[in-house]
């Protein structure tokens, strides 16, 4: 319980690299529930509502750090991302090749989109809660190429992300 000084008076959340806040709706942890990543300065779906909040570590859902390899999994539970901010990776693709890009949803809401930057383009997606959706990239040269994945709107939440050739 964040107490009767702060009970529905929350606005912006500062985190500090590494964790994450869960506000909920309710005291005890009930109710809605948004989880913050990195600081956000506005909480226009969650303004003002706040009860109740959980600070955790990111060792279940770790920062995107390091290399990952496609075809391979880049992560299993990327988690959210607040609109406006990104996560990205670095991928290393060891042989040329035509790569499928599948982003699996773990949003409870429907009609949330991104933008997907990798091997020079730029590509916008909508996807609806638990959606896989599929991004071909033909020709992808060998090397490394940088994965980006911007929130272009609220209550994103992505699970699986990974890369297969097709």
């Amino acid at each position: 319980w964040v107490g009767n000084a702060w009970n529905d008076r929350i606005s912006s959340v500062k985190v500090k690299s590494g964790y994450q806040v869960q506000l909920f709706n309710d005291i005890n942890y009930g109710g809605a529930v948004k989880t913050v990543t990195g600081d956000t300065a506005s909480l226009p779906d969650f303004n003002d509502k706040a009860s109740s909040f959980k600070i955790t570590t990111g060792t279940t859902n770790p920062p995107p750090s390091g290399s990952v390899t496609a075809p391979g999994v880049v992560s299993t539970n990327v988690g959210a991302i607040t609109n406006g901010s990104s996560k990205t990776w670095s991928v290393s693709v060891p042989n040329a090749a035509n790569l499928r890009l599948r982003v699996t949803s773990s949003s409870t809401l429907n009609s949330r989109s991104i933008t997907v930057s990798f091997a020079g383009r730029e590509i916008p997606l909508s996807f609806d809660a638990g959606q896989t959706v599929n991004v071909d990239f033909a020709g992808v040269g060998a090397g490394t190429q940088t994965l980006t994945i911007r929130a272009t709107g609220d209550g994103v939440s992505l699970g699986r992300v990974e890369f297969v050739t097709y």
